[in-house]
């Protein structure tokens, strides 16, 4: 049974004075996929730096499970660039204490995951974007985290390889079966990838709440009544009106 991951009052105050988590209470179920939108500055980053235990709180509890079951995916790669891609994947194995034939299962395992298979001896230069982000995300899976929290991992990459991204995390939650927490500036995306999406107000509060019913299978998804819905549940949340764009354009907007 996997422990749980949840927020309970949680509040958080940099250094000068700004307050990025104002009272916020979100429960993570077990094998949910979770999306967090909301303006900039209103405490997503740090709603994820506070689930992986890297903020703590000021006041309020976190419940989690232990560090070593939290895979984490920031926005930028972070590969060490004198290191391949396998050794990039193995740093953390390593220094958990894995064995080098555990490593390299681990190693080989995730790499098929994210369809990098071949490319362990790669150096980042040497690979695109895209190609980054996915070693990055083989990183965090490695470690078979119960809990995976991706901070915007894809929103620097062009829009044809996000889209391939997400049809390519999707399908590696959907065989992982773990708990997920990703942050997108994205309504389009959040709308495609979540069972539900957390609306957070500019001031760390929650805004709002919207469940998504995607079915397991998000083939043909972007083309049903249900994701434009929730879309404009979701950008009506935020105070937008997606209606024009939406007729314009079929949905595109993010």
């Amino acid at each position: 049974m996997h422990q749980p991951l949840a927020l309970d009052q949680v509040y958080i105050r940099f250094a000068d004075g700004t307050i990025a988590l104002n009272g916020l209470s979100l429960d993570f179920p077990n094998g949910s996929f979770t999306a967090i939108v909301g303006p900039s500055g209103c405490g997503k980053s740090t709603t994820l730096r506070a689930l992986s235990g890297l903020l703590a709180p000021a006041a309020g509890i976190v419940t989690r499970p232990t560090r070593d079951q939290i895979g984490f995916v920031f926005q930028d790669p972070t590969l060490l660039a004198w290191k391949s891609a396998y050794d990039n994947i193995a740093l953390p194995l390593k220094i958990a204490g894995k064995s080098r034939h555990e490593i390299d299962q681990r190693v080989g395992n995730a790499l098929k995951l994210v369809g990098l298979s071949g490319r362990g001896d790669a150096l980042p230069r040497e690979l695109s974007g895209g190609m980054k982000m996915r070693v990055s995300l083989a990183r965090a899976l490695a470690i078979e985290p119960q809990i995976l929290l991706l901070d915007e991992p894809f929103a620097a990459l062009d829009e044809l390889t996000r889209l391939r991204l997400d049809d390519d995390l999707l399908q590696i939650c959907q065989q992982n079966k773990g708990t997920v927490v990703f942050v997108t500036h994205s309504i389009s995306e959040s709308a495609y990838l979540a069972d539900r999406v957390i609306v957070l107000d500019g001031s760390g509060r929650l805004a709002r709440i919207v469940d998504v019913p995607a079915p397991a299978s998000r083939e043909n998804f972007r083309e049903t009544p249900a994701y434009h819905q929730a879309m404009h549940e979701i950008a009506a949340a935020l105070g937008h009106n997606l209606a024009p764009a939406l007729g314009a354009e079929k949905g595109s907007t993010s």
